[in-house]
């Protein structure tokens, strides 16, 4: 039965010992390794800035879905349990155990009721990030998640850095407030408009989804002409360095200033590239850095129900 969080969950989870799957959801790729603990306290200790939807079967659970909201416009769902979707090797759809052959209606219900407890809490989308090849990727998309682009997951060692990484330090500024609008107006130039539209085709939409990433983080940007050119984020996490960045189409030699600026932290780093991002993937593979992973970023743009439908009139 599937039903709206409540903290009894989480003494039922633990008193029957629970398992609770694989995690199929990767918010900020890669897999989260946490324990069934450590997940179900979470789900009680951001309860306000949480949606979280279980399905127990007597006393068994059949799924967990969660998504975090810091504006409550935008969500992402950084949790998707489903215990009987075996992940396999992640090359084909999802297999279920004997138990679940009938199909896929439970995991069905599970996501259509996240989307529509977000969209009676005024939630306007929903981002979900899912493995290429995930056995939840077809439940996904069966719920309204539609995949709206791809992003390559890079891995690989910062180099020692040198004297010219040290010059191309002094041509970047840290990110200041009213640096907003204009590096609004740069992601509108390295982005497609089809993915602008799905993301945020306004400042405040485009803030939400800003909001979804990590709040640790720091932020260089390059200017010339009045305008943002380069932008890059930095943040840790797993003891790795994970990097984001955007170069002005017409500037092709920002790129690599970015990427050598990024690279001065030293250790292991892990880039997410978009798809549309070509430029940047061909300077990480120059380097030797390896790709890992491939994600497709889903997109639901929830439609708020209606409580009373009717009709009303209207001028001719």
């Amino acid at each position: 039965m599937n039903q709206q969080f409540r903290v009894s969950d989480i003494l039922r989870g633990l008193a029957m010992n629970t398992p609770l799957g694989p995690n199929f959801a990767s918010p900020d790729g890669g897999h989260q390794s946490q324990t069934g603990l450590a997940i179900w306290k979470r789900m009680v200790w951001e309860q306000k800035h949480r949606l979280t939807i279980v399905d127990w079967n007597g006393l068994h659970l059949d799924g967990l879905v969660s998504a975090r909201t810091a504006t409550g416009r935008v969500f992402q769902v950084d949790h998707l349990h489903l215990p009987h979707l075996q992940s396999g090797n992640g090359a084909g759809p999802g297999i279920l155990n004997s138990k679940e052959e009938l199909g896929s209606a439970e995991p069905l219900r599970l996501l259509e009721s996240l989307v529509k407890l977000a969209g009676s809490r005024g939630a306007e989308r929903l981002f979900l990030r899912l493995p290429s090849g995930s056995p939840a990727l077809r439940l996904a998309q069966q719920t309204g998640f539609f995949p709206h682009f791809q992003e390559i997951q890079w891995e690989g060692d910062a180099p020692e850095p040198s004297l010219d990484s040290q010059r191309t330090s002094s041509l970047f500024s840290v990110r200041q407030s009213e640096d907003e609008h204009r590096l609004f107006q740069l992601f509108s130039d390295c982005t497609p408009a089809p993915v602008r539209i799905a993301v945020g085709v306004t400042l405040e939409q485009w803030q939400d989804w800003q909001s979804l990433w990590p709040r640790q983080r720091q932020e260089w940007t390059a200017s010339a002409e009045g305008r943002i050119r380069g932008w890059v984020a930095l943040s840790h996490n797993n003891n790795a360095v994970e990097a984001r960045l955007m170069a002005q189409p017409d500037w092709p030699e920002m790129t690599g200033r970015l990427i050598m600026l990024a690279t001065e932290s030293p250790g292991p780093h892990r880039w997410l590239v978009p798809d549309y991002q070509a430029q940047v993937s061909e300077r990480l593979h120059t380097m030797g850095w390896r790709e890992t992973t491939r994600y497709n970023m889903l997109i639901n743009r929830v439609a708020v129900p209606v409580e009373s439908p009717g009709m009303a009139p209207v001028e001719a």
